[in-house]
């Protein structure tokens, strides 16, 4: 239910300030991370530094909690006070997860809103419980304010129902405050024929713009106005007015005016209806209500209904250093291993003592949803297989500037003394899969991208019609030195890379369909003794089918089955490693995190012990629930 950015500042220097803010140091986003626990409705930290690509501060935890009210909030939104000392942060007084019914929420919630203070956005006040509902309000929704200078105090404004029309509409209230202590008299500030909530406002130029859920139809409605408690005019020409499914809106300056141009904008709409979270609208001309969708925003996690505050280098800096992501360490207890994230398409790497453990984060809203939602890659360590620790996202597909996003599957490798990050993700301008490399001197990040251009893209391979067989990329140092890249949807193709490990030598080459019969995707290379070992997945739902070869480059020689199908999921994607004298098999299933329930688009990574006949073929692999949680069979 609510959103938006403060553009509340100073008088007309307000855009300006701004815009210099943001080009100095960057944005804060706060927001809520839905209401699937306790600790989820609560206040969550983000920040960027271009306003489309966003971090979680504190490892995506929640920065400020409230134990006062219902104990939950939600929809924050923080504005800077008129003079500048200070930042007001006001959300919803409401807990869905501690009490799931939204009729009660609606008709016998709070009237109250949570409020905080802070100087420099890093310490913040206890909260505060402030009524300011009329008596007969079922809640007190979405609560937001804007400075009023034509007042000299600020306008707070929030969605209620109310009792004396037994709680049929929803209208938007205000009140007046100077402190967000004392408010004044609650007063109807919109009333439609139809329910309205989730009201922001923005200022340019002098003008006020403000968008409103209409809350019947799930569209949103944008007008204009010279003053705070004027006459407000629809825009006409607002093109997303018909666009169902949004609430939420969050508006702010992506861009300040130049003397060619006018100031870029962005509208930001929870996608609630199909469990999105915010997808972004720009315009170049806030006046004239022309959105179009915006491609390149990435954010961590769903954001929710929230804010967006310009911030400088120095309010950047101190939050960062005051939220880093906390060391998050936890055992394996059987499968799934990864349980705090849904992951997908492991790569493992063993690097002196520790093993290194890559995956792709899968965001699909609920396990109804078809497609995939992937933004980023997670990285995991343990030297024991038993303790295991999280460090978060170390690499992005944005961090390749060429990359239209989609974090498929990837592998890490590591060579003097350099980490190699070879990806799967979209391009801008080439049509297909494309794959990159980034680099880091460190297994644990942060990487950059090692080329400033893709290495393979899809112009590239003619072996199939197909736009995305150029994806799972995997790389192996022989034991000449030479590196080799293996990769494909349907052909499997490799190549040499040259020794900076940034650069193909030579031509791309396919295995033949007869070497690697089934093949479909995900090839994996290793080694035991003088036996190559190329596994991959075959067939749809897929299978783990494996070949062997007694050089590199082949003849291949399939060898059948090595593991079946995953649980719940159309796909299976393997990672194979030697640690301490054991040998693991890597993968993903469809599996249930509980609460939460898997799907083809919601996958969990395990592990499960791989195992050699005595002429060296592989027995299959058995997926289990415990896992190696369980000693190895003898």
């Amino acid at each position: 239910m609510l959103p938006r950015f403060p553009l509340l500042l100073l008088c007309c220097v307000l855009s300006a300030l701004a815009a210099r803010a943001a080009e100095a140091g960057g944005y804060l986003f706060v927001t809520f991370n839905g209401e699937r626990t306790p600790l989820t409705e609560q206040i969550y930290f983000g920040l960027s530094r271009d306003g489309k690509n966003w971090q979680a501060l504190k490892g995506a935890q929640p920065v400020l909690v409230s134990e006062l009210g219902e104990k939950g909030v939600r929809d924050p939104f923080v504005i800077r006070s008129h003079d500048g000392k200070k930042a007001y942060l006001i959300a919803t007084d409401l807990s869905i997860n501690l009490n799931p019914v939204w009729q009660r929420a609606a008709t016998a919630g709070s009237q109250s809103i949570m409020v905080w203070e802070s100087s420099d956005l890093v310490k913040w006040s206890a909260p505060r419980l402030v009524k300011i509902s009329p008596d007969d309000a079922g809640c007190t929704w979405a609560p937001e304010a804007i400075y009023d200078e034509e007042n000299g105090d600020y306008l707070v404004y929030w969605s209620s129902a109310n009792k004396r029309d037994d709680y049929k509409k929803f209208r938007v209230w205000a009140a007046r405050t100077k402190d967000f202590v004392t408010f004044g008299e609650p007063f109807i500030y919109i009333e439609r024929e139809f329910p309205v909530i989730d009201t922001t406002i923005v200022r340019e130029n002098g003008r006020y713009y403000r968008f409103t859920k209409h809350e019947g139809e799930r569209t949103i409605f944008m007008e204009v106005s010279d003053h705070l408690t004027g006459t407000w005019t629809a825009v006409p020409n607002f093109t997303l007015v018909n666009s169902e499914g949004y609430e939420g809106p969050a508006c702010f300056q992506l861009a300040p005016a130049t003397a060619n141009q006018p100031a870029t904008w962005c509208l930001l709409l929870d996608n609630f209806t199909k469990g999105a979270g915010y997808l972004p609208f720009i315009t170049h001309d806030l006046a004239s209500g022309k959105f179009e969708p915006a491609p390149g925003f990435q954010f961590p996690y769903r954001f929710r209904h929230g804010t967006v505050l310009p911030i400088t280098a120095a309010e950047y800096a101190r939050l960062e250093a005051a939220y880093p992501a906390p060391v998050v360490t936890f055992r394996n207890e059987g499968n799934p291993l990864i349980r705090d994230a849904f992951t997908a398409d492991p790569a493992a790497l063993v690097h002196k003592d520790t093993v290194y453990l890559y995956a792709g984060q899968d965001e699909a809203p609920n396990d109804r949803h078809q497609g995939y939602v992937m933004n980023r890659w997670l990285a995991y360590s343990t030297k024991d297989m038993v303790t295991w620790t999280a460090h978060g996202s170390p690499f992005k597909p944005t961090d390749f500037s060429w990359s239209s996003g989609e974090a498929w599957a990837s592998q890490v490798i590591e060579r003097n003394g350099k980490f190699y990050w070879y990806a799967t993700v979209g391009h801008k301008s080439i049509h297909g899969k494309a794959i990159g490399v980034g680099v880091s001197d460190s297994p644990t990040g942060p990487f950059v991208d090692a080329r400033g251009t893709a290495l393979v893209t899809n112009d590239m391979t003619k072996a199939t019609q197909i736009s995305w067989d150029d994806i799972d990329p995997t790389v192996w140092i022989d034991d000449d030195g030479q590196a080799w890249l293996f990769w494909g949807n349907q052909k499997c193709y490799y190549a040499k890379l040259k020794a900076n490990m940034t650069e193909l030598d030579g031509p791309i080459q396919v295995i033949p369909d007869d070497q690697v019969k089934g093949y479909t995707e995900a090839p994996w290379l290793h080694k035991r003794g003088n036996l190559y070992y190329l596994s991959y997945a075959s067939g749809f739902p897929e299978k783990i089918s494996y070949s062997t070869a007694p050089k590199i480059t082949g003849p291949w020689t399939p060898r059948g089955l090595l593991a079946e199908g995953a649980f719940n999921s159309n796909t299976i994607h393997q990672a194979i490693i030697t640690f301490k004298g054991r040998d693991y098999f890597f993968y993903h299933t469809g599996g249930r995190q509980v609460p939460e329930t898997g799907s083809s688009f919601r996958r969990s990574v395990a592990v499960d012990y791989l195992y050699y006949h005595r002429d060296g073929t592989l027995k299959r692999v058995v997926q289990t629930s415990e896992g190696i949680t369980l000693p190895p069979a003898r």
